[in-house]
């Protein structure tokens, strides 16, 4: 039996997929844009694919990509769970009529499980069919038309599922917050986001127009397609869902600590910074940041060659030293950074979603 820990899809797909027909699935999380690679690559597998979190909800692009590609490929069946415990199991059967090969671990079934984590999948030689059963039990096609009646979807920008969807999972089991709480959080800071969206679209001149940023021309030939994907990170949650602002994150200098940002359950760091070792962002106002995750569960970005909180200061245009608040940033068209991830360990940043 083997237990793969790096290549996880050279190691399984590459090498096995070719002798079997058959592949179901069992994943907490999917990306629809890995099905696809999955597809093209194997042509042959006819494919169910079980996504057994989506009671936390499925983003709107991703479950459009998903029904287009049962649309297009009668091979191919994805589905929603419904209703019972949410299913957190990653599950991967390959068969014939004769013989089959069966993977657990902990790889959802996307880019991030396959790609860009370290993840581990190991070979068993049992698994009760009753798994299945109560999966598609469980579980409804996900162009049924009634899917909307169980299944909540929402907007998103990430263009990889597993990102998303893992806000609330990961969320819950790092920080051990109850996944109510993490759900009512993550409602009220899109509420929040959205009206500070609003706000800063009627702010002129503050942000800026755009221009030339010469450090990120240096970047166009160094993308990297596997990594490549763009994502946002709230500076400051408003106060009432961070009642310690005041001291914590860019503003933790008031208690002689460094300045950084704060991860919140909307997106979880580690699934898009690397992890013990640094990397580099450049900024629209032609700064090179270079940073690395610090914090409990790597909760933290630090940049280790800037003051954050100064250098956020001096972009808002505070002249007193205090502590910059949500309503500040809101204000002057900066709650938001938008970060496009070029390649393993380089990131480009701006507050203009339209850079």
């Amino acid at each position: 039996m083997d237990t793969y820990f790096v290549n996880l899809y050279e190691n399984i797909f590459g090498k096995i997929a070719n002798n079997y027909t058959h592949l179901r699935i069992i994943s907490g999380y999917a990306s629809a844009s890995f099905l696809s690679r999955v597809i093209n690559d194997f042509p042959h597998l006819k494919i169910e694919l079980f996504l057994g979190m989506t009671l936390h909800g499925v983003s709107k692009n991703n479950h459009l990509e998903f029904q287009s590609l049962i649309k297009r490929y009668e091979n191919i069946n994805v589905f929603y769970q419904i209703k019972g415990k949410p299913n957190h199991m990653k599950i991967l059967e390959f068969s014939t009529k004769t013989s089959n090969k069966i993977f657990i671990g902990s790889a959802n079934f996307s880019e991030n499980g396959f790609f860009n984590h370290k993840e581990v999948l190991t070979e068993i030689d049992f698994l009760p069919e009753s798994l299945f059963i109560d999966q598609v039990n469980d579980s409804l096609i996900c162009n049924d038309k009634s899917i909307n009646d169980f299944i909540k979807f929402y907007d998103e920008d990430t263009n990889d599922l597993s990102l998303v969807n893992g806000r609330i999972d990961s969320a819950a089991s790092l920080v051990e917050v109850d996944e109510c709480e993490v759900s009512n959080e993550l409602e009220n800071e899109n509420v929040l986001q959205q009206n500070a969206t609003t706000i800063s679209s009627k702010i002129k001149g503050n942000v800026g127009k755009r221009k030339s940023i010469k450090s990120w021309s240096l970047l166009r030939g160094r993308i990297d397609y596997e990594y490549y994907l763009s994502f946002e990170v709230t500076v400051i949650l408003h106060r009432n869902n961070n009642p310690r602002w005041a001291n914590k994150g860019i503003n933790a200098w008031v208690d002689g600590r460094n300045p950084v940002l704060v991860q919140t359950p909307k997106l979880l760091f580690a699934k898009v910074f690397p992890c013990d070792e640094k990397f580099s962002i450049y900024t629209d106002d032609n700064k090179l940041f270079n940073a690395k995750l610090t914090g409990k569960f790597n909760g933290e970005l630090e940049v280790l060659n800037f003051n954050l909180y100064d250098y956020i200061r001096e972009r808002i245009g505070l002249v007193e030293k205090r502590p910059i608040s949500y309503d500040d940033l809101v204000s002057n068209g900066y709650a938001t950074m938008y970060f496009t991830r070029i390649n393993h360990n380089e990131y480009k940043m701006s507050f203009n979603k339209d850079y």
